[in-house]
This record gives C-alpha cells, structure tokens and sequence, in this order.
C-alpha cells in the first residue's frame, strides 16, 4: 500500500508554507519528515516537500533519478541528468498551468491533478512533462 500524504498532512505543508522560514522561496530545506517544504515557488505556487518513497522529493529521486539502482518492474521515466532539484520547480512552473491539466488521463481525478505539457531545455530539446500535484495544491507528488 503507498504511503501518500493524509489530508491532514496537506493542510499542515500548506499551513507550514506560511511560516516565515519559508518567505524566501529561493532557498532549498533540508527536511525531517514527510511533511517538510523543501523547496518552493511563490510564482507557480509549487512545493515539492521530501515526502518518502512513494510521494515528493524521495520518490522523484529514488524512482526517477538517472543515479537509482532500485529495480522496478516497469520502466519509470528518468530525469535529466543536468537537471538538478532546484531547477525541477523551474521546468515544472511552466508545465502547472489550467491549459496543461489533463482531466482525461487522471487514473485518480479524486486525489490529484495531472497536468501534461512540453518544456525545451538549454540545449534546444523539448520534453513533455507529466506533473501530478495532490488535488487544488502545488504539492508535487511526482513528475
């Protein structure tokens, strides 16, 4: 069964995310638990917080980091290697807009959002991007 945030635990990033720690939204965290606002974009309104294997920040690693050597039995989809966390919130503000969400596609409409568009990278290529957030938030689940 996955570990996915409680509505609980989405009301307290969102209410945490108040907090003058994280005014600046230019400033990585560190993080202790699920919960933690690593970073923030006060623009797009994403938050990708650490989260645990099967959400944020440690899911996106471990499932999606060209560097991971955990075996899955599909083929997830992996990140760029010149794409650090910090720039993920970059790429990702221009793919969480109302024109990208994709109500179709969303095998679960009642927990998240999915939103699906292209972003061209430095090196002229262009990528299509699936982001799912936790349903009305910013909270990255995973991209």
């Amino acid at each position: 069964m996955e570990n996915l945030l409680t509505e609980i635990e989405v009301e307290k990033i969102l209410s945490d995310l108040k907090k003058d720690e994280y005014r600046n939204d230019g400033i990585s965290h560190l993080g202790r638990n699920k919960t933690s606002i690593i970073l923030h974009s006060k623009e797009s309104g994403l938050i990708l917080i650490r989260g645990n294997e099967d959400t944020g920040y440690e899911h996106i690693l471990n499932r999606h980091s060209l560097f991971s050597r955990i075996p899955y039995r599909d083929n997830p989809s992996k990140i760029r290697l010149e794409m650090p966390p910090i720039e993920w919130l970059t790429v990702l503000s221009k793919i969480f807009k109302n024109e990208n969400l994709n109500i179709e596609k969303n095998q679960f409409p009642d927990k998240f959002d999915l939103y699906q568009g292209e972003h061209e990278h430095f090196d002229n290529k262009k990528i299509r991007y699936r982001l799912i957030t936790y349903k009305n938030t910013g909270i990255i689940h995973t991209f």
